[in-house]
C-alpha cells in the first residue's frame, strides 16, 4: 500500500486506509474530479495488482483502491463440469414425459447390470445370457438421452435466465473492483433440471450504494430475460380442453403471480370456459425464472433481497428477515389447511389455494442463512434517496412475481396421486 499511496495521497483531500484480514483498502475524496484527472490516476494505478474505481456521493467524487492477498484460484474445471451436467439435466427436464422415459431406461439398464452381477456370482442361474444382457444395457443407455435434443431450447432458456441473473451480479461487483467467481450452476434430476446458480463475492462489500447495486443487478437482469422468454412461451401456447389434461400432470396447471396473470391476459386474452392454457417449454422456463427472481428478493440473510434490505435499513434489516420467514411459514400453514384440510372439511375448499411447502422453504432458508448479514466496510456512506426509492421498486418486483401456489395440489389430490 505504501507505493500506491504515493500516487493516491496527493490526489485526495482526506482518506481512510484500512488493513483487513485478507487485504487493504484505501478510500479518499478527490481534489480534482475531472475526467482527465481520473483517467491519469487510473493509468498510474495499472502498475499495481489491486483494483481501483471511482464513485460519486452527494456531489463529491471518491476513489477507492482495493488489494487482497491469498485469494484461492478460480476452479474452472468445477464450473465447467457443473455447467455441463446442468445442460444435460435441463435438456431432459423440458417435459415430464422426457424425464419418465429417461428414468425408465436408466432403471432398466441398472436392472440388467444387477442381474449380470448376480449371474457372475452364481446367485441365479439361467435366464438371458451375458451377451444379451450387455446388448440390452447398451440399447437402454443409447435410448436414455435420445429425447435430450428436444429440450435444447428449454435448456438454453433456463440457463440464459440464470446466466443473466448471475452476470448482473458479476459485472456490478466488478464495477466496484470486487473479486467474484464465475457462476456455479446447480444441477438436479427432476423438476426443471436445476436449483439455480450462484456466484461467490470473495471480497467485502464496501458500502450501501455498492451493496444495493450488486444486490439489485442480478434480479433485474434475470427478470428482463425471464419476461421475454415467458412472453414467447405464452404466445406459443394454445388453449386445450381442461378435461384432456390428466389430473396428476403437475406442470399442466402452473400457478400465477400478478405478473404472469397479467402477461397471459395481455398476450392470449381471457381463458375460454372449460379450457386451460397449455404449458409450452419456454413458458415453463420463463415461469421458473420469475420464481427464482421472487425467492431471491426475500429480505433474508445474503439473498439478493437481504442485500437490498440491508442497503436501506442497515442492521435494522434483521427484524424484516425474521418477519419474511415467519410470513412464509404462515403461508405454509394456510396451505396445509387449504390443500389438505378441504378433504376433511368442505368449507376449507373455499380458501384460496396456497403452497404447503412454504413451511419447508422457510426452514431451509433459515438453516442456510443462519448468520446475520455481514457489516459493510464503510457503514457511514449513505444510500441516497434515489436508491432508496429504487429499493421500494424492488419490493414491488417481489410482490408482482411471487407465486402463492406454484402448482394445483387440489386437482392432484382429487386424482389420488398425492397422499
Amino acid at each position: 500500500m505504501e507505493n500506491i499511496g504515493d500516487i493516491l495521497l496527493p490526489a485526495v483531500e482526506h482518506h481512510e486506509a484500512l488493513n483487513l484480514r485478507s487485504g487493504h483498502i484505501f478510500r479518499g475524496k478527490l481534489k480534482d474530479p475531472s475526467r482527465s484527472s481520473m483517467k491519469e490516476l487510473r493509468a498510474k494505478a495499472r502498475q499495481f495488482p489491486g483494483t481501483l474505481f471511482f464513485d460519486e456521493i452527494d456531489g463529491d467524487r471518491y476513489v477507492t483502491y482495493q488489494y487482497y492477498e491469498g485469494l484461492p484460484a478460480v476452479r474452472w474445471k468445477l464450473h465447467v463440469l457443473l455447467l455441463a451436467i446442468t445442460v444435460l439435466t435441463t435438456m431432459l427436464a423440458h417435459s415430464e414425459e422426457s424425464q419418465r422415459l429417461f428414468l425408465s431406461h436408466m432403471a432398466a439398464a441398472l436392472y440388467e447390470v444387477q442381474m449380470m452381477v448376480l449371474t457372475l456370482f452364481g446367485v441365479i442361474a439361467g435366464g438371458a445370457g451375458m451377451a444379451a444382457r450387455l446388448h440390452s444395457i447398451w440399447l437402454h443407455l443409447l435410448a436414455a438421452p435420445s429425447m435430450m435434443p428436444q429440450g435444447a431450447a428449454f435448456s438454453a432458456a433456463v440457463l440464459g435466465i440464470l446466466l443473466a441473473h448471475e452476470a448482473g451480479h458479476y459485472f456490478a461487483a466488478r464495477h466496484y473492483g470486487m473479486t467474484v467467481t464465475p457462476p456455479y450452476f446447480l444441477p438436479i434430476p427432476g423438476g426443471v433440471g436445476t436449483l439455480g446458480a450462484i456466484i461467490r463475492i470473495r471480497t467485502p462489500m464496501l458500502h450501501r450504494r455498492s451493496l444495493f447495486v450488486i444486490g439489485a443487478a442480478g434480479p433485474l437482469a434475470g427478470l428482463i430475460v425471464a419476461v421475454a422468454v415467458l412472453a414467447i412461451g405464452i404466445a406459443q401456447s394454445g388453449f386445450v380442453a381442461e378435461s384432456s389434461i390428466p389430473q396428476y400432470a403437475v406442470r399442466a396447471r402452473l400457478g400465477d403471480s400478478l405478473l404472469t396473470a397479467a402477461m397471459r391476459w395481455l398476450i392470449v386474452g381471457p381463458t375460454p370456459a372449460g379450457c386451460i392454457l397449455a404449458v409450452h417449454p419456454l413458458r415453463l422456463a420463463g415461469w421458473f425464472g420469475l420464481i427464482v427472481t421472487s425467492l431471491n428478493l426475500l429480505p433474508v440473510g445474503q439473498l439478493d433481497g437481504g442485500h437490498i434490505a440491508y442497503s436501506l435499513l442497515g442492521r435494522n434489516q434483521r427484524p424484516f428477515a425474521r418477519g419474511a420467514l415467519l410470513g412464509l411459514a404462515v403461508l405454509g400453514v394456510l396451505g396445509v389447511f387449504s390443500v389438505f384440510g378441504s378433504r376433511y372439511w368442505e368449507p376449507l375448499s373455499r380458501l384460496p389455494q396456497v403452497w404447503p411447502m412454504w413451511i419447508i422453504c422457510a426452514l431451509l432458508i433459515r438453516l442456510v442463512m443462519r448468520g446475520a448479514h455481514p457489516p459493510l466496510v464503510f457503514e457511514r456512506v449513505p444510500l441516497g434517496w434515489e436508491r432508496a426509492v429504487a429499493v421500494l421498486l424492488m419490493m414491488l418486483v417481489f410482490v408482482v412475481t411471487f407465486v402463492p401456489c406454484p402448482f394445483d395440489f387440489r386437482t392432484i389430490l382429487a386424482a389420488g396421486q398425492l397422499q
